[in-house]
């Protein structure tokens, strides 16, 4: 880290839990964060990204996809906007 670095994220941190953001994780690199936030979702989750440039960029979005839980979102999103088509 360099200079300024950790008042900067100290700041950053206070300022998201400040706003209601209950797990703030800080971690060093891009794998660490992946670790981080894939350790966060409980295996049976159903999860949305909502094009996030973030979980795309990282690769979180590929790995959720490969275990199914975004084309399970995906499904849901089509059902019910076929079933909110019908009832039209």
């Amino acid at each position: 880290m360099v200079a300024g670095d950790k008042q900067d994220i100290e700041q950053v941190v206070k300022a998201l839990k400040d706003n209601r953001f209950e797990t703030v994780v800080v971690v060093e690199n891009k794998e660490d964060a992946v670790k981080a936030v894939l350790e966060m979702i409980p295996e049976d989750a159903t999860v949305g990204t909502g094009g996030s440039m973030t979980v795309n960029q990282t690769g979180v979005r590929d790995i959720l996809t490969e275990k199914e839980r975004i084309r399970r979102v995906l499904a849901q999103a089509e059902a019910r906007t076929a079933a909110y088509g019908a009832s039209r």
